[in-house]
């Protein structure tokens, strides 16, 4: 459920200390948390949560004493799977089903204490009204960083998510989704579905936005997957339509110098502010339809079945935009994933997209690796942000020879 953003092209997991830190915010003191093996006698056990695959790589945790939770913590799928990577977490869920399938997964963090302290658990089950047991994901080391709790019933059932704000970084983007969904399921959808804000606010220091689950497939793919679902992105984008606007007056440029002005490294707002200009001076006449784009459509953050479009991770949300983004952005990502991020792979995808957009698709492709490349570079800036600084470097070197591709006053 918590999908791989657009930062999230390195592929390094959280090992298990982190995973033991994250759950030691979730069952605070008195409450004792700490990794052992599965036949480890122990007294006072609040909870036993599995490391999967195991402690060495782990994905996540996921309740050890509930195997209809484990297996459906492991059939988690997105459009972005393989059919291997599909089948094989098929397979992995239903195994874990089994009787005696708690000595698949051997490794354990084990949650103490006497009596029934406060925990994320116990704060859950009084916002849902009935006993939960969660499991944590984290997926991979990021700059926006943040746990994603998988919500179970006691029978096992998945009945909620929780995006968990847990520091300064991560709890804006936590707030920013909130805002984002509030605002798309203001609308009707013939194609979309999109999860649904259950509760947001506050436990302890952790920000929680609890969201309704979105219903994905269990069915393997037979075969490859389909393009890009440009019709339900066309329905977003139509959603929120703002009218047609010259790019002199579109506020996306307006963000975009903010966030240029924001950046601490002088050279980098120099390089982008110096790009927006360019982009204005070049084609600040031209006139392009703008609506609203998810920020971060890609495979691995939907899923599909027949004509409907299950999406999640809406924290990139935003409007006025050059109609076209989504496209864009969804085949940048699946090309950096199939061939890895190189600048070729990136700028090809770009073109590829703006050939399919149609008139003014490359300056549409331009004005994406703008809004992308702010986007990586204020997110790279804290010291939580090392993972992204060579993507950002890459979009900014992309985007000034994009802009110099640009044509004096630009015509279709």
């Amino acid at each position: 459920m918590s999908g791989i953003d657009s930062t999230d092209l390195v592929v390094r997991h959280r090992p298990a200390v982190d995973l033991t830190q994250v759950a030691e915010r979730l069952w605070p003191a008195p409450a004792r948390v700490e990794q052992c093996a599965r036949r480890e006698p122990a007294t006072s056990v609040v909870r036993e949560l599995a490391f999967v695959p195991n402690a060495r790589e782990p994905r996540m945790l996921v309740p050890a004493d509930l195997p209809r939770a484990a297996s459906g913590a492991v059939r988690r799928f997105s459009a972005g799977l393989s059919r291997a990577e599909h089948l094989t977490r098929l397979v992995a869920g239903l195994a874990l089903r089994l009787p005696g399938s708690g000595r698949l997964l051997a490794d354990r963090l084990r949650i103490t204490a006497t009596g029934h302290p406060e925990s994320i658990e116990t704060h859950l089950s009084d916002l849902l009204g009935m006993p939960v047991l969660v499991g944590i994901g984290v997926g991979a080391l990021r700059a926006n960083q943040k746990p994603v709790l998988q919500v179970f019933d006691r029978a096992g059932r998945t009945v909620a998510f929780v995006k968990v704000g847990d520091g300064p970084v991560s709890r804006q983007l936590v707030e920013r989704e909130a805002v984002a969904l509030r605002e798309v399921n203001g609308r009707c959808w013939q194609r979309l579905r999109t999860p649904t804000v259950v509760h947001n606010g506050w436990w302890r220091d952790l920000r929680l936005l609890v969201i309704s689950p979105v219903p994905a497939t269990s069915r393997p793919r037979l075969r490859r997957a389909g393009g890009p679902p440009t019709a339900a992105m066309a329905e977003l984008a139509a959603g929120f339509d703002s009218g047609t606007r010259k790019i002199a007056d579109c506020p996306l440029l307006s963000r975009l110098r903010t966030t240029a002005d924001l950046l601490a490294d002088g050279e980098n707002a120099r390089r982008l502010g110096s790009a927006v200009d360019a982009i204005e001076a070049r084609a600040g006449d031209v006139s392009l339809r703008l609506g609203g784009w998810h920020g971060d459509w890609t495979p691995w953050n939907m899923s599909a079945r027949g004509q409907q479009v299950g999406l999640w991770d809406w924290e990139r949300f935003d409007t006025g935009v050059p109609v076209g983004f989504d496209l864009v952005h969804f085949l940048v990502q699946s090309a950096a994933r199939r061939h890895g991020i190189a600048e070729a792979v990136v700028d090809h995808a770009v073109s590829q997209a703006g050939q399919r957009i149609g008139p003014y698709g490359e300056l549409i492709g331009t004005l994406y690796t703008a809004t992308v490349a702010a986007r990586y570079l204020h997110a790279s800036e804290p010291a939580t942000g090392a993972p992204l600084r060579a993507q950002a470097q890459l979009m900014l070197r992309m985007l000034g020879a994009r802009v110099d591709r640009v044509p004096e006053g630009q015509v279709r």
